[in-house]
C-alpha cells in the first residue's frame, strides 16, 4: 500500500511552491502579453470597422459628388445649347428678315422695270402699228393716216 509519510507533504509543498512560483514568473506574464495582444487586436479590429466605415462614407460621398456634377455638366450643356438654339433662331430671323425686304425690294424694282419696259415698248409699238395699219389699208392721204 501506499504511505503516507513526511515526504509527500513535502512533495505538496514544493509542488504548491512551484506553482505559485510559475504563476508569478510564467503564467501571469503570458496570460498578460495574451491580454494586450488581445486588446490590440479588438483596437486593431475597431480601427479596421472605423476606416471601413469611413471608406464607405468617403466612397459615397465621392459617388454624390460625382453625380452632382453630370448633373451640373449635363445642365451646363442643355445651357448652352438653348443658348446656341436661340442666336441661331435670330440670326436666322434677321437672314429671313433681310432676305423679305432683298426680295421686296426686287419685286419693287422689277415692277418699276416692267412699268419702263411697258411705256418703251408702247412707244415702239404705236408707230409700228401705224406703219401695219398704213400697209394693211392703204390710205389715199397718208397725212390723214397719221392724224387718227
Amino acid at each position: 500500500m501506499v504511505s503516507f509519510d513526511a515526504t509527500i507533504l513535502i512533495q505538496i509543498i514544493n509542488f504548491l511552491i512551484l506553482l505559485v512560483i510559475l504563476n508569478k514568473f510564467f503564467f501571469q506574464p503570458i496570460i498578460k502579453v495574451q491580454r494586450e495582444r488581445q486588446s490590440s487586436i479588438e483596437q486593431a479590429h475597431g480601427s479596421a470597422q472605423a476606416k471601413h466605415e469611413e471608406v464607405k462614407q468617403l466612397r459615397s460621398d465621392y459617388h454624390q459628388q460625382l453625380d452632382q456634377a453630370r448633373q451640373d455638366a449635363y445642365e451646363q450643356v442643355s445651357a448652352s445649347m438653348n443658348q446656341a438654339n436661340q442666336e441661331r433662331e435670330a440670326q436666322l430671323a434677321v437672314v429671313h428678315s433681310e432676305i423679305d425686304a432683298r426680295l421686296t425690294e426686287a419685286k419693287q424694282q422689277l415692277a418699276a422695270q416692267e412699268g419702263e419696259l411697258r411705256q418703251s415698248l408702247e412707244a415702239e409699238v404705236m408707230p409700228l402699228a401705224e406703219m401695219i395699219f398704213a400697209k394693211l389699208i392703204p390710205a389715199e392721204d397718208p397725212s390723214k393716216v397719221g392724224a387718227s
